[in-house]
């Protein structure tokens, strides 16, 4: 018989042996995590689990956060949600943690987002199988951002939605109108997205990529489309909080904001040399009308003006983006655009022009075209101004006629605006005049004009009476620029100076037509009530702009202003 060993046990051999029974020994005394980690290293799992923690912003756990995994080639609309990737989420625990097991083999990626506040967080490409763990610096939820999607005439008809790929976000295209439509994907968390797809519920449709690799940051709204085809772009942020600025109680509509661009916050090598690829589009990506009234680069200064829907009061926060880099781009500057004759305008003078005596030498940016001809102007007496040049007025023979057009009648409401710096003071100093038939009461259509003690007149006839409202004296110091506006709404008449309302009186009824022309540092009927100085951005409205508005208009354009904050480059 056999023994059980075919050979004989050296006294070395058993000591050894007595070794690995001990280690036999501690092995099977191992923690049961411990068995379960050998286990997997032995047997790799056929399935993924994710693991990780889930933060808000200032490092503390986010507990009740609701975190789902979805295949990277996940389309929320055209491929039905499958059993198990219905079951790939998980809610966080009081310490933040998540585990979501089960994953099937492939890609995913993940998508928290907490319902305390929709701050949101993703993470791109979770392989499964085996375990993966989120380490705490990549799971910080942040507020989420949008994108301004610009789909192109070009593309190919019957796509109803966009969605991104690997994610539930997705919009319906259902009633996009016009050239170029824009499509608002909202709700869209900070960080680079796969793509935005093009897509269509009917199964014959080809998806098209409408863009790869988009970086969203947080609260910000990211163009994608045909805004692609500019190469560099920056926030431009409007602070009507009140911060070093204008504070704005109510929304201000139809409101041109003047844009400054110079070496600090613009390089214009990158731009046309004539600043026509230059492009603003508002946060839901839209391009806005603008007009460049001045453009130098080679001073490294510019002047534009952006037409703003509208203006929220109550706080900053609005932000509009600036375009530039795209050398086919055709010129867009158009000042009929930004100072429509629906919001009011009845004509808008920048006076930027050189100084000429031309038939219509001076511009009315408006849609009415109300051009002015200049009397006795000498060229070279144009001046750098609060936006591009200003013309200067000697005060004894020049002035500017925009003549007698039906589009310069106000009837229930006014507004006149100037920026004005006066040289020397002279009595009934006209700035914006329209005259009566003669050198009599009431002698005014209506008019703005500055007097000998240093005090502004607004003065508005109705039922052929004449209706003046003057401020203190010493409103003006000579040499400096100063904002004059005057307003009638139908039951007042205001002044304001710099924004601030300083004098006012009741008033009613319709403005009365005497039909003289609109004269801009002259009166029709007294040549001797000529303006001395300069004077820059004259505008007559048919309607009343409201206290918000005007100061609002002070804050923008006034040198120094703090009303607007550029991105850093």
């Amino acid at each position: 018989m056999m023994s059980k060993f075919p050979f004989k046990l050296s006294k070395s051999i058993v000591p050894g042996l007595a070794r690995a029974a001990v280690f036999l020994f501690m092995f099977s005394a191992c923690s049961e995590n411990e068995r379960l980690a050998s286990t997997q290293i032995l047997n790799p799992p056929t399935t993924g689990v994710v693991q990780g923690f889930v933060s808000e912003g200032s490092g503390q756990a986010s507990p009740g956060a609701i975190v789902r995994a979805f295949p990277v080639d996940f389309d929320p609309l055209a491929t039905p949600e499958r059993d198990s990737v219905r079951k790939y989420i998980d809610t966080t625990g009081p310490d933040g943690s998540f585990s979501i097991a089960g994953l099937d083999s492939g890609s995913f990626n993940l998508l928290a987002v907490q319902p305390r506040d929709g701050s949101r967080l993703f993470i791109r490409n979770v392989t499964a199988p085996g375990v993966t763990r989120i380490p705490k610096e990549s799971s910080i939820l942040q507020a989420p951002g949008a994108m301004a999607v610009v789909l192109p005439d070009t593309l190919p008809k019957g796509g109803d939605y966009l969605y991104v790929p690997g994610t539930p976000i997705y919009i319906k295209l259902d009633g996009l109108v016009g050239k170029n439509p824009t499509a608002l994907m909202a709700s869209i968390p900070a960080g680079n997205m796969p793509a935005v797809i093009y897509a269509s519920t009917k199964r014959a449709f080809l998806p098209v990529v409408l863009a790869s690799e988009v970086r969203i940051r947080s609260g910000d709204t990211v163009p994608v489309g045909s805004h692609s085809a500019w190469s560099s772009n920056k926030r431009i942020f409007l602070d009507n909080s009140g911060t070093g600025s204008a504070r704005i109680l109510d929304t201000v509509t139809d409101f041109p904001l003047l844009v400054r661009l110079d070496s600090g916050n613009f390089d214009f090598s990158q731009a046309h040399p004539q600043g026509w690829d230059i492009r603003f589009a508002g946060k839901d990506g839209r391009f806005l009308a603008h007009e460049i009234e001045s453009w130098e680069p080679a001073k490294k200064r510019a002047a534009i003006w952006v037409r703003l829907d509208s203006v929220p009061g109550g706080g900053g926060g609005r932000f509009i983006r600036m375009y530039w880099g795209n050398a086919s781009a055709a010129n867009a500057s158009s000042g009929p655009a930004v100072f429509a004759r629906r919001a009011g305008f009845c004509g808008v003078w920048h006076l930027n022009e050189r100084a000429n005596s031309s038939p219509q030498g001076y511009q009315d940016a408006s849609e009415n075209g109300n051009h002015a001809t200049g009397t006795a102007m000498q060229p070279g007496s144009e001046v750098e101004a609060i936006a591009g040049n200003g013309q200067t007025f000697d005060g004894t023979s020049t002035y500017l006629d925009a003549g007698t057009d039906s589009s310069l009648r106000a009837t229930t409401s006014l507004t006149l605006e100037a920026w004005v710096r006066a040289g020397t003071l002279i009595d009934h100093a006209n700035i914006i005049s329209k005259a009566f038939t003669s050198e009599t009461a009431p002698h005014y259509e209506f008019g703005l004009t500055l007097g000998l003690s240093g005090n502004f007149r607004l003065v508005v006839t109705t039922g052929g009476q004449e209706s003046p409202v003057y401020t203190p004296d010493n409103q003006v110091a000579t040499e400096q620029w100063f904002h004059l506006v005057g307003t009638y709404d139908g039951s007042k008449c205001t002044v304001f100076v710099n924004g601030v309302p300083v004098a006012g009186n009741p008033l009613t009824g319709s403005i009365d037509a005497f039909g003289g022309s609109l004269r801009i540092g002259n009166y029709q009927r007294n040549p001797t009530f000529t303006f001395h100085g300069v004077l820059d951005e004259v505008r007559v409205s048919n309607q009343a702009r409201s206290a918000d508005y005007v100061l609002l208009s002070y804050a923008n354009q006034k040198p120094g202003s703090t009303l607007l904050e550029f991105d850093p480059d």
